[in-house]
């Protein structure tokens, strides 16, 4: 096993951390990272303590103390609309907490699914690790002019910040 010279901390970002498959992964490398002697953060808009996985919890029902719950205050969508808009705006305002919460500690930043603090974290942080396990401009439906018109500049947005990343983690 290859260890590191010094303990690194590494923040990791996500938009929901609740039940599923990158929910899972995301947990196994923070799990792996504070196993191997080093410091982790995730940074979540959403974690509900009855609807996740349980190695997210303490053994008396509270959250760990690496996971950081921030941007709850922005809405998940507007009237059922809008998710992609809403998780850019959240995972955005997720980076700029974390960045002044932790400016100049963190050695590797860790994005899941959403592009956009790319753009963020590009002047501010020297490794950034985007996972895409799915662009999500290859899943949205554009069944109407109006799906077309929202996803347009969604699309453009998402391949320019994908654009910018240093380190991709493709799985599909």
């Amino acid at each position: 096993m290859c260890r590191a010279q010094r303990n690194l901390q590494v923040n990791l970002i996500h938009p929901d951390l609740g039940l599923g498959g990158a929910e899972r992964l995301i947990i196994d490398i923070a799990t792996a990272t504070v196993v191997a002697g080093h410091k982790v953060s995730i940074y979540t808009a959403h974690h509900n303590k009855s609807r996740c996985f349980s190695d997210t919890l303490t053994k008396d029902g509270g959250r760990v103390h690496w996971i950081h719950l921030h941007a709850t205050w922005l809405p998940r969508n507007i009237l059922g609309r809008f998710h992609v808009i809403c998780a850019n705006f959240r995972c955005l305002w997720l980076v700029i907490v974390a960045l002044w919460k932790d400016y100049g500690s963190v050695d590797v930043w860790i994005l899941d699914q959403v592009p956009l603090p790319i753009v963020v974290l590009n002047f501010f942080a020297q490794k950034t690790i985007f996972y895409c396990h799915f662009p999500d401009c290859l899943l949205a439906p554009r069944n109407s002019v109006v799906q077309k018109l929202y996803r347009a500049p969604v699309d453009y947005i998402e391949e320019m910040c994908i654009g910018m990343v240093r380190s991709i983690f493709l799985c599909i």
